[in-house]
């Protein structure tokens, strides 16, 4: 009876153990972005910090607010880790891929009818 409870016990474990999902990783991002429907533009270059979890989801930590916002989108990581999307819930869609510095360089727009217009670039990379 030992026996059979030690072999469920060690099969559920190491099942267990092969589906945990990875670990967060940081991302660090600067941005600038423009409005073209009302001539607006940011001024400097915006950081936010993405906390890319291992279920695919994102949160945002802002340095400028100290503010921490959870479940912010979504991203998709592509292979070797040649190019990144994060897609947020706002409807704005960062695309980036990756350069020979290690760094991401891209593009963001937005669909949202309430930012039709919105447009930027954007530099990053994961947080050693």
């Amino acid at each position: 009876m030992a026996l059979v409870v030690g072999l469920v016990l060690g099969v559920s474990s190491s099942s267990e153990a092969g589906n945990r999902p990875k670990p967060p990783r940081t991302f660090e991002l600067t941005y600038a972005w423009t409005l073209t429907d009302v001539n607006q533009i940011t001024s400097g270059w915006p950081t936010a910090t993405l906390i890319l979890n291992g279920d695919g989801s994102i949160d945002l930590f802002s340095p400028s607010t100290g503010e921490f916002h959870y479940d912010v989108g979504t991203y998709i990581e592509g292979r070797r880790g040649r190019t990144i999307e994060f897609h947020l819930l706002n409807n704005t869609v960062y695309t980036g891929t990756l350069q020979t510095d290690g760094w991401y360089d891209g593009t963001m727009i937005s669909g949202a009818p309430t930012t039709l217009g919105l447009t930027g670039v954007w530099t990053g990379r994961f947080v050693p």
